[in-house]
């Protein structure tokens, strides 16, 4: 066993070596590391790193870092984390009993926790950690996604959403809770009813499919998922350079309807929470503006205030 209870590995590409967990969390990109109890450390380019807990399907950010080693020292090496998180102890006590982990190895509990496990030491084996990530996420039903798919869709944190919708309360979002978004803010939400998408370019809000397998067939169909994702633009934007990071879409300079065009020269990247909350504001207003009006409408942009975020995970 390492003196550490965890490992930091060379950057391995999420989508090749965890494919069944790149499409829940596709603003990340690489795997840097993993605990000796199966947690994974997630990277992407802008330097953002979280925690993946493959038994609850969830990872947490914990922001951005200059280094993996910084990482490392402020997340991974803090007591509180560890004993939270990492729990050296209980590490120690199933390794007295099964022996030193190998490569690529990790303590695997049997059975899995969300299955009816204990996580008594004595009920530990040990397991390869990629066999094990891609066995949880089949038993939690989670299946790969299409990378053109997984590229188009972001996920954001409870506070995120929360603070970027307050702006469309006005359009009936009660009992209906945001999942993800697609890379020009459109937001998927889940409720009782099915699966309702809230389209802030056009600024309608329309319970589209039945349940999630309905629209996620949707969204990989090679004739809807395009017009859903606006996929031919975003594709445009990216061969121009133009590609948000992991809090941003893309957001129309001139709204559409004000009359911009749905054109890339029209399009910029801007925070998650500002795009949204703007968009809501101006839809708010243009719902009482008679036709063939001349207007000129002020929307306040909110804040951007920082903290940790919570990644949505599983179906």
């Amino acid at each position: 066993m390492s003196t550490e209870p965890f490992r930091l590995i060379q950057p391995l590409v999420l989508a090749e070596s965890m494919p069944r967990w790149a499409g829940q969390f596709p603003q990340f990109e690489a795997v840097v590391g993993y605990s000796e109890l199966g947690h994974v450390f997630l990277a992407e380019s802008g330097g953002e790193f979280a925690v993946l807990h493959p038994f609850t399907a969830s990872a947490k950010s914990y922001g951005r870092f200059p280094s993996i080693e910084e990482f490392a020292d402020t997340v991974l090496r803090d007591p509180d984390f560890a004993g939270y998180v990492l729990l050296p102890e209980h590490v120690a006590e199933v390794g007295a009993l099964l022996g030193p982990l190998g490569d690529s190895q990790v303590y695997i509990p049997q059975p899995y926790p969300f299955l009816g496990g204990s996580m008594e030491p004595s009920t530990y084996a040990i397991g390869d950690v990629w066999t094990f990530l891609d066995l949880v996420a089949q038993m939690q039903g989670i299946e790969s996604v299409p990378p053109e798919t997984a590229a188009r869709i972001c996920r954001f944190s409870d506070e995120h959403f929360a603070r970027a919708l307050a702006e469309w309360e006005w359009i009936g979002l009660q009992d209906k809770q945001p999942v993800f978004a697609s890379l020009f803010g459109d937001i998927f939400l889940g409720s009782d009813d099915g699966v309702w998408l809230l389209d802030i370019v056009q600024g309608t809000l329309a319970c589209r499919w039945s349940s999630f397998d309905a629209c996620e067939a949707a969204l990989n169909d090679p004739e809807q998922g395009p017009l859903l994702l606006r996929t031919a633009l975003a594709s445009e934007l990216v061969e121009a350079g133009v590609v948000p990071s992991s809090n941003q879409v893309y957001d129309f300079s001139h709204p559409p309807v004000l009359g911009g065009a749905l054109e890339a020269d029209n399009v910029e990247v801007l925070d998650f929470v500002v795009a949204v909350g703007t968009a809501g504001q101006i839809h708010n207003q243009a719902r009482f503006i008679p036709a063939g009006a001349q207007v000129s409408i002020v929307a306040d942009k909110p804040a951007r205030r920082s903290g940790w975020r919570k990644l949505f995970g599983g179906k």
